[in-house]
Formats: structure tokens, C-alpha cells, sequence
């Protein structure tokens, strides 16, 4: 070997330990710059970046591990074979030899310098490329309301805009002399009404029902998913009949006369019949009655006004039993109820005068009384009508003798 290509070799030797110490210094740097950034993602994020960052120091380190481990071994390599070179002595041969041998190393060293640069670039390159930015979860659960409240707007303004928001069934229940097109029609809902403000407005439809037919008593509209309405009604029951004028009209239990007339095929079996064409003393009796018990009002048959001089509201009430009750009206809840201890000891047809006090005869004693009565009037009216005729011929003798 010459001392030129000694010389070559040493100055190759010399410019591959300075490239190691500049790679030694980059990787220090690079290092430390991972490190600083480690730090800065772990501020930010510290259940996300702390596990990415480790593995990638941990990556690298084994990686610049790996390196140095190939250059030492490069290192190594030359060294042992300039020894050899300086302990034997050469020959022309060997010189022919080890200047190929040198070449081909300095080839292979200018290979692996320049695989060691572009790899350093590769992960500069990689390094430089910014990462994507990860959304927080803070952000989004952020975001959550508003994205629930607008996507609720969305789907409300379309169940509004479609034919969905107006379609209805309506159920009704409890209905026995009002029938259901009457109901649906007296509560003023339209089929154009939107269910949501059907379902907000149902008490204000109740109340329509109630006020508009006078046999609805209590009403209530309750809403099923989706679109059922339904409406449960009672109705007032039926206590007597008016039939004053001819006609047979019902009258519910709230004192009202209703004014459609019942044919008497349909009427009950037993019911009481009220002579009173006044609706304020019908509805003043029904009040009245709500305090008597009701084995007391079903007995009763008739009611006929039949005021005297010191009682102008005085009824008399004709009992299933043929026994009459003589009470005023507007005494009937305090008197009528005492009716029930009477009423055993009554062993005939009789008569319960509770105008002034309590007491009771007997209906045949009346009714000749009565009958008394009536033939006193005719004889009284007999005896008038002679005494007239024989007055009249006395006057014609006055005459002709004058």
C-alpha cells in the first residue's frame, strides 16, 4: 500500500468520525426537541399525547441505538484493517489488493453515509409535517347541546310542515244519549288543528263539551302516542219528568229540563212525574230532593202544586202506595226525610200533613168529607132554584088584580 492511499484512507477514516460527531449532534438536538414537545402536548393533553410521546422516544432511541451500533462496528472494521496493513508488510500484490479493498470500502462508506443522510432527511421530512388537529372532548361536549337543540328544531318544524302534525283519532266513551258526532262537534276541535295544540288545549275543549250539552255532567280528554284523543264523558241521570204541558220532557239531575220530549214508549217503567210548569220550582225541588234518601224519592209517583192561603209553594206528593205527603217546597230536605218513621204506622191510605207540624189521617175520612161537601153545595143549590119559581107566580097575581 502506498502512502497516498494511506493517505486517502485516513482522510476518509477522519471524515466519517466527523460525520458521526455531527450526526451524534443532530440526534441530540432532535432529541431535545421531541422532549420540548413531549412537554408542551403534555399541557394540552395529557391522557392522549404522554403515551404517544413515549412511544416515539422510545422508538427513536432504538433506532440511534442501532445506528451507532453499525457505525462502531464500520469503525472497528477499519481500524482492525489498518492494523493488519501496518504489521505485515506489503507487496505489490497486496498493494494491487488493498487498493481495491480500500476502494470498495470507501465506496461502501460513501453508501452507508449517504443511506445514513437520507434517512436523517427522511425523518426531518417526517418530523416537519404537522399533525392533524384532534378535536378536544371539552369542544364537543360543547357542542352537544346545540347540535340535540337544533336537530329537535329540525324535526318539530317538519312534523309541522308535513300532514303528520293534524292527524287526530278521537274516542269517546261514556256516551249514552249524546251521540259521538254531538260530542266531537260541541267540543269546537277541527281536523285542521294541529295534534300539539289539540294536546295543550284539551282542557278548553272540555269545557266547550260541557257548557255546549246540558246532559254532559263531567269531561275529560286524554292524549295517546301518537295521535289518539280520547274523551271520556259522564252524563247527568235522569230524576223526574215534566209533563205539565202535555208533553213529556226529562229532567236531569242538576235541576235542568231538557227540552226534547220523550215519546212514552220510552219512558221507564216507574218514574216520578212532576206537574210544575215553573223550571224555577222544578229545579228548586230537585235541589231540595238531593238531600232526601233514595228510598223516599223512588217511591214517589206524582208531584202537583197545590198552594193554599198561608202556603203558596205547598206540594202534594202521591206516593206508589196510594199515601200522600202535603209538605212545602222549601221545606222538603228537613221534613221529607222523617217520612221514613211515618210511613210504619200507616196501615190504610192516609194522609201526612207536614205543613204546620207533623201528623196524619186517614184518605177515606177526607174523601167524605169531600163527598159531604160536594152534596151540601148540591143541595144548597137545589133549594135556591124552588124558591125562585115560587116567587115568580106570586108577582103575576100582584099583577092581574091591579
Amino acid at each position: 500500500m502506498t502512502t497516498k492511499d494511506k493517505g486517502d484512507q485516513k482522510e476518509l477514516q477522519k471524515y466519517l468520525s466527523a460525520w458521526q460527531k455531527r450526526h451524534q449532534e443532530y440526534l441530540e438536538k432532535k432529541s431535545q426537541e421531541k422532549a420540548s414537545e413531549t412537554d408542551e402536548e403534555e399541557r394540552n393533553d395529557e391522557t392522549f399525547e404522554t403515551s404517544e410521546s413515549t412511544e416515539t422516544n422510545e422508538t427513536d432511541s432504538s433506532e440511534e441505538e442501532k445506528e451507532v451500533q453499525n457505525q462502531d462496528s464500520d469503525d472497528d472494521e477499519v481500524t482492525e484493517s489498518e492494523e493488519s496493513e501496518e504489521v505485515e508488510e506489503p507487496s505489490e500484490d497486496d498493494e494491487e489488493s488493498d487498493k481495491e479493498n480500500t476502494e470498495e470500502s470507501s465506496d461502501d462508506s460513501e453508501d452507508r453515509t449517504e443511506n445514513f443522510i437520507g434517512q436523517a432527511d427522511v425523518g426531518i421530512e417526517k418530523e416537519s409535517k404537522p399533525d392533524k388537529p384532534r378535536i378536544e372532548r371539552i369542544h364537543l361536549y360543547r357542542a352537544l347541546p346545540v347540535l340535540v337543540i337544533s336537530s329537535l328544531l329540525i324535526l318539530l318544524s317538519l312534523y309541522f310542515i308535513t300532514p303528520l302534525g293534524s292527524l287526530k283519532n278521537i274516542v269517546v266513551t261514556g256516551n249514552e244519549r249524546v251521540s259521538q258526532d254531538e260530542i266531537i262537534k260541541a267540543t269546537q276541535i277541527d281536523s285542521r288543528d294541529y295534534t300539539l295544540t289539540t294536546f295543550l288545549n284539551r282542557n278548553q275543549y272540555a269545557n266547550n263539551l260541557k257548557k255546549a250539552n246540558s246532559w254532559i255532567e263531567k269531561a275529560e280528554i286524554s292524549y295517546q302516542f301518537p295521535i289518539t284523543f280520547k274523551i271520556q264523558v259522564t252524563e247527568y241521570k235522569i230524576l223526574a219528568y215534566e209533563a205539565s204541558t202535555g208533553n213529556i220532557y226529562p229532567v236531569i239531575s242538576n235541576g235542568t229540563v231538557i227540552n226534547q220530549p220523550v215519546k212514552k214508549e220510552a219512558l221507564p217503567e216507574n218514574y216520578m212525574r212532576l206537574n210544575l210548569s215553573d223550571k224555577g220550582k222544578v229545579k228548586k225541588l230537585v235541589q231540595e230532593l238531593s238531600d232526601v234518601p233514595d228510598s223516599i224519592k223512588n217511591e214517589i209517583q206524582t208531584v202537583d202544586l197545590t198552594p193554599s192561603k198561608a202556603t203558596k209553594d205547598l206540594l202534594t206528593l202521591t206516593m206508589r202506595d196510594e199515601h200522600k205527603i202535603i209538605v212545602p217546597l222549601s221545606d222538603i230536605h228537613k221534613k221529607l226525610p222523617y217520612y221514613s218513621r211515618v210511613h210504619p204506622l200507616l196501615t190504610e191510605p192516609s194522609i201526612v200533613d207536614m205543613e204546620a207540624g207533623i201528623f196524619s189521617y186517614s184518605a177515606s175520612l177526607v174523601q167524605k168529607e169531600e163527598q159531604d161537601q160536594e152534596q151540601e153545595k148540591e143541595e144548597s143549590s137545589e133549594e135556591t132554584v124552588p124558591s125562585e119559581t115560587e116567587a115568580a107566580p106570586s108577582d103575576v097575581t100582584d099583577e092581574t088584580n091591579n
